[in-house]
């Protein structure tokens, strides 16, 4: 079941997916690896405040903005957003099942597979 602690947790995650990101995209020897990052970490930070708008609008302010992330310079890149990937589409199910929520996070996980795609075939 949702609660305001899951969101917060969610939406922190995938804030720090974007730090994650750009530190990836800052070490990186590969120029279509760094454009795909720096199009990642553009992109995700207003896609999560969007959703975290949305899920405050319809419940309240979220809290419990933790999570046990760590930035790792040495990661996998197309392991990372690919794990990423896995977290978003297992959380989503228990976050809100509006459909004007889940659009929001579709629109998130379209970012997260194009990502993967750029990394894995373009890299």
């Amino acid at each position: 079941p949702f609660t305001k602690s899951k969101g917060g947790h969610f939406v922190t995650y995938m804030l720090q997916s974007a730090v994650q990101a750009h530190v990836l995209h800052l070490v990186s020897k590969s120029y279509a690896q760094h454009v795909a990052l720096g199009d990642y970490y553009d992109a995700v930070p207003d896609m999560i405040d969007g959703i975290a708008e949305t899920m405050q609008g319809k419940f309240g302010i979220l809290n419990d903005y933790g999570c046990d992330c760590k930035i790792d310079q040495n990661l996998n890149p197309l392991t990372y957003f690919t794990e990423c990937l896995n977290y978003v589409n297992k959380e989503r199910t228990s976050l809100p099942q509006d459909s004007f929520l889940q659009n929001q996070i579709d629109e998130l996980v379209a970012l997260l597979e194009g990502t993967i795609y750029k990394l894995k075939f373009l890299a």
